[in-house]
């Protein structure tokens, strides 16, 4: 004759409005929420925790999305804040490394030169004194027309430069000249030994400038310094006023709706009467073991039924014949005080997998 085991069941409110305390490894089930719970003979319902949970359906695929609505008209801008004050300037960075210079630009050609004037014969230079208070500057005259420059002749070898004297008192200074126009410059005649340095006569007028030759490209930029400190900021301008929302856009159309997941809540209950290696089909079920005889659960490894962890597999002793939970070669089997034997007739226990080839027993227990 087969048996049929009634779990405890009340709604959820109820449950939680009584707050019994469940018997060590007895099953109670909420009605509305389909959860259940096992007790430890200690908590009240209200801190113990539910069991397995129902495994989730495949969700439905994603309908059509639907059309956007037409944007609507731009509102009308509020004023802008005022500018807060600038926060003070941070400190300098380090200034980065100089970024090596670019090649040189073609060199433009020299512009005609100006005829060159006679140069005037050098006066000898006098003894240097000490320097004396600067006179006041003449009022400068009118430039007058650029002389003719003459040619430039070729230049003498340089003597030994000579010892500086002292130097002189300096006088006023005069009125400028007016300033010729250049001459063409001469050839270069090959520059002799350094010789001693003869008195400076006076410099005659400067030619014309010859046009600028292009500019080279830019070297690369050097990598730039660390930022200094960022500045105190401002305050924020008031808020302008928000612009009307436009319309909304027409709803797009649902999606099909996915197909129910299966409820798992629901124990399927494998009922036998001769000893039984569990399976991979007792996860999350029931597993009832009837009989008059001595017999044994056995707990599999890992390599032979690759229970997942976190498995719960529920365990009830059906008939009068005693019923031990043993681990197959390799398998830890961890309960309170090492208790691995049902009970009494209709006793149940939970096994509970923690990690490869380790799980925990708990329920109405004896040596």
């Amino acid at each position: 004759m087969a048996f049929r085991v009634q779990i405890r069941r009340d709604t959820s409110l109820n449950w939680n409005t009584n707050d019994p305390i469940l018997l060590d490894g007895e099953f109670a089930y909420e009605t509305d929420t389909g959860r259940y719970k096992i007790g430890n003979g200690v908590d009240v319902w209200s801190d113990l925790i539910y069991s397995l949970v129902g495994i989730t359906g495949p969700t439905g695929s994603v309908g059509p999305t639907g059309t956007t609505g037409a944007t609507g008209s731009q509102g009308i801008q509020g004023p802008t804040g005022s500018t807060g004050s600038q926060g003070s300037t941070g400190s300098q960075g380090i200034q980065g490394p100089t970024g090596e210079t670019g090649p040189t630009g073609s060199q433009g050609s020299t512009g005609s030169q100006g005829i060159q004037g006679p140069t005037g014969e050098t006066g000898s230079q006098g003894i240097q004194g000490p320097t004396g208070e600067t006179g006041p500057t003449g009022s400068q005259g009118s430039t007058g027309s650029q002389g003719i420059q003459g040619p430039t002749g070729e230049t003498g070898p340089t003597g030994s430069q000579g010892s500086t004297g002292s130097q002189g008192i300096q006088g006023p200074t005069g009125e400028n000249g007016p300033t010729g126009s250049q001459g063409s410059t001469g050839s270069q005649g090959p520059t002799g030994p350094t010789g001693s340095t003869g008195p400076t006569g006076s410099q005659g007028p400067t030619g014309e400038t010859g046009p600028t030759g292009s500019q080279g490209s830019t070297g690369p930029t050097g990598s730039q310094g660390p930022t200094g400190l960022q500045g105190i900021q401002g305050p924020t301008g008031e808020t302008g006023p928000t612009g009307s929302q436009g319309p909304t856009g027409n709803t797009g159309q649902n999606g099909i709706t996915g197909p129910s997941g299966i409820d798992t809540s629901i124990l399927s209950i494998n009922s036998y009467s001769v000893a039984y290696t569990l399976q991979i089909g007792d996860k999350g079920n029931l597993v009832e073991i009837s009989s008059s005889s001595n017999l044994n659960i056995t707990v599999p490894t890992e390599s032979s039924v690759p229970f997942l962890n976190g498995t719960q597999i529920l365990l009830v002793r059906g008939g009068t014949g005693s019923l031990g939970i043993t681990g197959a070669t390799g398998v830890t089997l961890n309960s309170s005080l090492g208790y691995l034997n049902l009970n009494n007739q209709y006793s149940a226990a939970t096994l509970v997998k923690k990690s490869t080839d380790v799980w925990y027993v708990f329920g109405d227990l004896k040596i």
